[in-house]
């Protein structure tokens, strides 16, 4: 994350899919961390329908319920130095928010995520884990790169094909919708194909 640190508006979004229950003691089945060389900051226990979600040593656990299947998690970072606030989603519903412990990512920031533990017989999968800074609304761009190219595209499909209305409010959603109508359509996949820029 070196080229990451500092940022004033900074996210970590990801799915991850399992069939095991929430085991706190073994950080199963699956647990995702936002931490650095001076301690963890954004830790995820995750299970088949719930996760515990710890912000630093300051605060409590927080706790949350969902149904089983696939659901979409992000994290968004506003910093203001020294600290900064955080808001962390699932599926765009607010699961809980408020001022953040310390400034991330900073220059020895780093991420690690996999399936931790089995506790019982399950499965447990990543689709992907994404990061980076957070860009204009209406933007296109979903990665937060500065470049609108094929990386964009394939999230840019995950909004278009969970259209309708309120579809901005889906996690990185708001960035492609392009019109800022509320939702992500044909009409913004045609504003997407203008300013595609491809590679660079």
């Amino acid at each position: 994350l070196d080229d990451q640190a500092g940022d004033d508006a900074w996210f970590m979004e990801w799915i991850v899919v399992s069939s095991a229950p929430l085991v706190l003691s073994a950080v199963a089945p699956a647990s995702i961390v936002a931490s650095g060389t001076t301690g963890v900051l954004y830790h995820f226990t995750i299970g088949e329908d719930s996760l515990a979600f710890k912000r630093g040593s300051q605060f409590p656990l927080v706790f949350a319920d969902f149904a089983p299947g696939s659901h979409l998690f992000r994290l968004e970072l506003f910093n203001n130095p020294p600290t900064g606030t955080y808001s962390f989603t699932i599926d765009g519903e607010v699961v809980d928010a408020g001022e953040a412990e310390a400034f991330y990512p900073t220059d020895d920031s780093f991420i690690v995520f996999g399936a931790k533990a089995a506790t019982e017989d399950n499965v447990t999968s990543w689709d992907y884990v994404r990061f980076g800074r957070i860009p204009d609304p209406g933007s296109g761009d979903m990665t937060g790169d500065g470049l609108l190219d094929l990386e964009d595209f394939r999230f840019f499909l995950e909004c278009i094909d969970a259209s309708g209305p309120e579809t901005a409010t889906l996690g990185g959603c708001l960035f492609a919708d392009m019109n800022l109508d509320g939702d992500v359509d044909f009409h913004d996949f045609g504003l997407f194909q203008r300013v595609f820029t491809g590679s660079e």
